[in-house]
């Protein structure tokens, strides 16, 4: 269901004025151009992209059958920044003799082509339950969608017509679970798996269909979720969970150097971690974490990942945040919060220059405005 409630008018002039300045030219590179899902003014949410006090709406004109767009998987740009890919939801209404009717939603996934301005959906009631990964030449897209009570990798090729989503068989049972897809820029695939001793490991395969190389994790009562590649493709983070303790589970971030097969862990289990973001460089991750879930924010923190357990683990502003977002840059990381103000739904977007910790500029909303899931293009 949409997280945007509480719609609000707005003219075009204040939505500017709101958002001036909130991303600047820190120095004298092009002003790069950040893209969000937002509900601003009185239409259903929209995908808007701001460069320096130019506010665009990049889906002005268009539609999306009879549904909405959702930010459960936020934006999805390809890697020539020119087509992004997110979820559309609509609502059903089935009906059946015992009920007279029944809700339900149906979740698509749609691309959006900036040269072609044109929508269209590339799933037919099929969604990505966490993410959507490009291959590196951005003709295929791999997703972990459900499948027959569990949830599979899928793999849909852009360029056929109609397009034919393609689930990865391994011969597992229907139960087995795959989780959290990840394309590096060599062209593997990662993604988590259950074997067949009920352990979750890593899988990475370098072509479809292809003999998995399999890293199992640390620990072997670990839950693994995502997956990040590092950009030259040498090494990767995942997160590692583990249920027990005082706050009922916990989360853990690991390196491995796939070089050596070497893994280490980045934080400890004192830190709730998830959602590992590398940067372009390939020194530093982006995640957000809490030390208690039920008394403190998620807040964003920057790591060297190489570096062992307890060091250089650095918190931005304390504020609550979701997934992060790099520039191309590397300089400025972007996410959005969602903090109180006046028991309104009311998110925000920061940018935040990692190498001051600063927070260069906030797009401050009024109750009920929702800016979320922010990309950079």
């Amino acid at each position: 269901m949409l997280r945007f409630v509480g719609l609000v008018s707005l003219i075009v002039a204040v939505i500017a004025a709101s958002l001036t300045g909130a991303v600047v030219a820190l120095h004298d590179e092009p002003v790069p151009t950040l893209t969000f899902i937002s509900n601003r003014g009185t239409e259903p949410p929209r995908i808007y992209a701001l460069q320096g006090r130019d506010l665009q709406d990049l889906t002005a004109g268009l539609t999306f059958g009879a549904g909405e767009i959702s930010d459960s998987i936020g934006l999805n740009w390809s890697p020539g920044r020119d087509r992004v890919i997110f979820e559309v939801v609509r609502q059903q209404i089935s009906f059946n003799q015992e009920n007279g009717g029944m809700e339900r939603w149906s979740r698509e996934l749609w691309l959006l082509d900036l040269h072609e301005r044109s929508t269209r959906p590339i799933t037919d009631n099929l969604h990505a339950k966490t993410r959507v990964a490009w291959s590196p030449e951005g003709d295929r897209i791999a997703i972990d969608g459900p499948a027959e009570g569990s949830t599979g990798i899928f793999v849909l090729d852009l360029t056929e017509q109609p397009i034919a989503p393609v689930m990865l068989d391994y011969g597992r049972a229907s139960s087995r679970f795959y989780s959290g897809p990840a394309w590096s820029a060599r062209g593997e695939l990662a993604f988590a798996a259950v074997s067949d001793d009920d352990r979750f490991d890593i899988w990475i395969i370098d072509e479809l269909g292809g003999v998995p190389r399999i890293i199992e994790p640390l620990r072997a009562d670990a839950i693994i979720g995502e997956v990040a590649w590092a950009p030259d493709g040498e090494s990767l983070v995942y997160t590692a969970a583990i249920t027990g303790g005082g706050n009922g589970i916990t989360a853990r971030l690991y390196h491995v150097d796939l070089t050596t097969d070497e893994q280490h862990p980045i934080t400890d289990f004192r830190l709730i971690s998830n959602g590992a973001v590398w940067s372009p460089a390939d020194d530093q991750i982006a995640f957000w974490g809490t030390y208690n879930p039920s008394r403190e924010p998620v807040r964003a923190y920057v790591s060297d990942p190489v570096t062992e357990t307890g060091e250089r683990v650095s918190m931005l502003p304390a504020l609550p945040v979701h997934v992060p977002a790099w520039s191309a840059a590397g300089d400025l990381l972007a996410f959005a919060t969602t903090p109180p103000l006046n028991n309104q739904a009311t998110c925000e977007i920061v940018v935040v220059d990692v190498r001051r910790g600063l927070v260069v500029r906030p797009i401050r909303n009024p109750p009920g405005v929702c800016d979320s899931t922010p990309a950079w293009r």
